[in-house]
């Protein structure tokens, strides 16, 4: 498989919020979702659309079967999830309850998660499609339009009414299985008000668990900054004290198993997201040195781009 080749299942990759994850893209490069964040770090939405019936570049079930099926069993077997995520919003594939159940006839009993924005939960039929997956990750940054449309800009015509909406859907639906995600951002929604605000949303929505993110990768806006530490302990006593349980952003550990590193491999992860040298040695438990060589022969190679953020060198794939 050569090095240009984009691949629908990469990693393992360290999750501070499940582990050791095993990666399946529904979408590939370029983005392509129904929001515009601030804080993505993937960069600006490329191919912005209403919903699947405007995409036609996608991963088909058959394509994830395969691609699965090539996954070593003992990689399979040392991961914590399998998730859903990469570069955009995964529920636009059009033929999602396919590939959900394709992924799901591969990986058997192993846990099986999706990471979503939450703009298409409101729909019957993703909200079905989703059924055979263990955990739903919904995004909730925002608990008024006005900091909706600040944080996530959204490029489908809907308010955040109609997000909440379709999480208590699912919820309601489900009866488990679901956590919100929240990004906070520096003055931007993660004031005393806006929190509690927020916390009150989850409340009524009866989600258990809330993963409180910060930026910590270089975001598509440059004036993107997280908040400060006390801001975040704010948000985890706000939302504890509203009945919500907090996970809050920590570096994850290190992977379990060595797996190395080559271009391919190094390629096909900074792909997904920008990565610090220290997020590859996590991955495979290769050396730093070894990593900084393998990063900056892509860099030479015009393969990749390094970007600082905050004072922290990150490798991307190059844009072509």
């Amino acid at each position: 498989m050569g090095g240009q080749e984009v691949r629908a299942v990469y990693g393992p990759v360290p999750s501070w919020r499940l582990g050791l994850s095993l990666g399946v893209d529904l979408l590939l490069p370029p983005k392509t979702c129904t929001f515009n964040c601030v804080y993505c770090q993937l960069g600006r939405t490329a191919r912005g659309v209403q919903g699947p019936w405007e995409v036609e570049d996608y991963v088909k079930p058959e394509e994830l079967r395969a691609e699965l099926a090539k996954v070593d069993r003992e990689v399979l077997n040392s991961v914590d999830w399998v998730t859903i995520s990469g570069t955009g919003e995964p529920t636009l594939n059009p033929e999602l309850s396919g590939a959900v159940k394709a992924i799901r006839e591969v990986v058997g009993d192993k846990r099986l998660a999706v990471l979503t924005n939450s703009s298409l939960l409101h729909l019957e039929e993703v909200r079905r499609a989703l059924d055979p997956v263990d955990l739903v990750v919904a995004k909730l940054d925002a608990a008024s339009n006005h900091t909706f449309t600040l944080v996530n800009r959204p490029i489908i015509s809907l308010g955040v009414e109609r997000v909440v909406e379709g999480i208590r859907s699912l919820v309601h639906e489900r009866g488990y299985g679901v956590a919100a995600q929240v990004m906070l951002l520096e003055d931007v929604n993660d004031g005393e008000e806006h929190l509690r605000a927020l916390a009150e949303r989850l409340r009524s929505l009866d989600i258990g668990l809330a993963y409180l993110s910060i930026p910590s990768r270089p975001p598509s806006e440059s004036h993107v900054k997280p908040p400060p530490s006390y801001k975040v302990d704010l948000a985890k006593r706000v939302f504890e004290e509203a009945g919500v349980k907090v996970k809050a952003f920590t570096e994850p550990a290190e992977m379990k198993s060595r797996t190395g590193l080559d271009e391919e491999r190094a390629l096909e992860l900074i792909r997904r997201r920008p990565c610090r040298a220290l997020d590859l040695v996590l991955c495979t438990g290769a050396s730093e040195k070894e990593v900084i060589e393998v990063l900056e022969r892509l860099v030479k190679k015009g393969l990749a781009a390094k970007k600082v953020y905050r004072g922290i060198t990150f490798y991307e794939a190059a844009k072509h």
